[in-house]
């Protein structure tokens, strides 16, 4: 019995047992409220007892402070809507319903085990009418949600990684409703997916869980589901060993460079493909920007603003993980290795990939209604990366694509170049309050931009 329990009941029989003074009834009260707090004056008095002892105490501002979350949850589960004067009810008969199971749980504790006659006014369980809600289907969930994001120029990409992820668990479940799912379903699903499956604890933690964590508190936020069963679940991922830095070498970047400057566009392979070979190792050397960034830059991305050569990185080309543009100026070198020029002799539109995005049916999808598409600078990033990986020249665990944004950082501390405007190049979020206010303007990050060294390699154009 919890010291909850034993309060109330304790503060029940001392009104029972004889008659107290106001004055004794003060210091009572006091005493109740600074060990157990105001919760629990709701189960010593009555809404009239409080209105008589605490006439400035509001009675259903305490009920809602003790029951809100019992009550919502109530509503949710059944799909109901309440005015203010039927939630009052609902929070009166909660009340009371607590009243009684404390006082019954004393009993107990004192050996009466008698049958509780108060008990008879609820209806058996197996004569309760069942719910008639419609069921509220994980799946359903999911395509809400990836609705939700879609409608915001969002939710390709997140549906595509998810749904094999949704399905999956609905098939470990064995069905595919939502209001039956529990966090125990949910830590045996992770324990399921490391253990029996071998899948990776990070992909668990970052793919399986996020996922899965993200649809139902969208659903709970949404009020459709009272509480968030993936909430809490966590993966204790394993102590990473690094045995070197996570970006290039002076020697790695070099070689790299080098073998995109002099690349050779095979005979089969698309002319924008080769350009991104080309050309986007060098941009994310000099701008540390996402390789997909880079890839899905179009001509008309490119400009001179007041002779500064200027690239704007917006979600109008593609994906960008922050959602907002951000122009960055280009480093001399790349100027003298002919970059505006290949830019000014290209047509219009992407620079590193001909196909649009491409519109699939998903046959057998959670919902074939809407055509899914892909991002095909996603897709020439990949194959930057693995033409990387094939020149031999990167010795460890080195990611072939975002080494660059981890050298850029690198190098822009070595030439003492500001965090703020480092950050403001690479689009890293401020990490004060302070760091927010003002602008870095483009004479501070063209300024900056050119403090970087340039790569030894000559910058004759072919």
């Amino acid at each position: 019995m919890t010291e909850l329990v034993r309060g109330s009941e304790w503060f029940l029989n001392q009104l029972e047992n004889r008659a107290h003074s106001r004055e004794e009834m003060k210091e009572l009260v006091r005493a109740v409220i600074d060990r157990y707090g105001p919760s629990l004056l709701p189960v010593m008095w009555d809404k009239t007892q409080l209105a008589k002892e605490l006439p400035t105490w509001d009675w259903y501002d305490l009920l809602e402070g003790q029951y809100e979350t019992v009550v919502d949850s109530v509503l949710v589960r059944e799909g109901i809507e309440v005015d203010k004067e039927s939630r009052r009810l609902l929070l009166d008969c909660v009340r009371d319903a607590e009243v009684d199971a404390f006082k019954s749980l004393a009993r107990n504790a004192m050996g009466d085990y008698s049958p509780d006659p108060k008990a008879q006014r609820f209806p058996p369980v197996a004569d309760a009418k069942p719910n008639a809600r419609p069921k509220l289907s994980i799946t359903g969930l999911f395509e809400e949600y990836i609705k939700m994001l879609q409608a915001d120029g969002q939710g390709d990409a997140a549906e595509k990684r998810w749904k094999p992820i949704v399905t999956k668990f609905v098939a470990f479940l064995k069905h595919d409703d939502a209001a039956r799912v529990t966090k125990e379903n949910v830590i045996a699903w992770r324990d399921h997916r490391l253990m029996k499956e071998g899948v990776s604890a990070k992909t668990v933690k970052d793919s399986d869980l996020a996922s899965l964590r993200a649809i139902f508190q969208w659903a709970t936020d949404d009020l459709k589901l009272p509480i968030n069963p993936a909430g809490g679940v966590r993966v204790k991922l394993p102590k990473r060993v690094q045995s070197r830095s996570k970006g290039f070498t002076d020697g790695e970047a070099l070689a790299v460079l080098k073998a995109a400057k002099d690349y050779e566009k095979p005979e089969k392979e698309y002319e924008e493909t080769a350009a991104a070979k080309r050309w986007a190792p060098w941009l994310c050397a000099f701008t540390g920007a996402r390789i997909v960034e880079i890839c899905q830059l179009r001509k008309e991305d490119f400009s001179y603003r007041e002779r500064i050569p200027v690239i704007r990185i917006t979600p109008d080309a593609g994906s960008v993980k922050s959602g907002h543009y951000r122009d960055v100026p280009l480093h001399p070198q790349l100027v003298e290795l002919g970059l505006m020029q290949f830019v000014a002799s290209s047509k219009a539109g992407p620079l590193f990939h001909r196909t649009k995005p491409r519109s699939t049916s998903r046959k057998g999808s959670l919902s074939s209604s809407a055509p899914s598409k892909t991002n095909p600078a996603s897709a020439v990033a990949a194959t930057v990366g693995e033409w990387v990986n094939s020149l031999g020249v990167i010795t460890g665990k080195v990611a072939p694509n975002h080494g660059w944004r981890h050298r850029f950082k690198t190098t822009a501390i070595e030439v003492g170049m500001h965090q703020r405007v480092a950050d403001a190049i690479q689009d890293h979020a401020a990490r004060t309050a302070g760091e927010s206010y003002g602008d870095v303007t483009m004479k501070a990050k063209y300024d900056a931009v050119r403090m970087l060294p340039r790569y030894p390699v000559s910058t004759a154009l072919p």
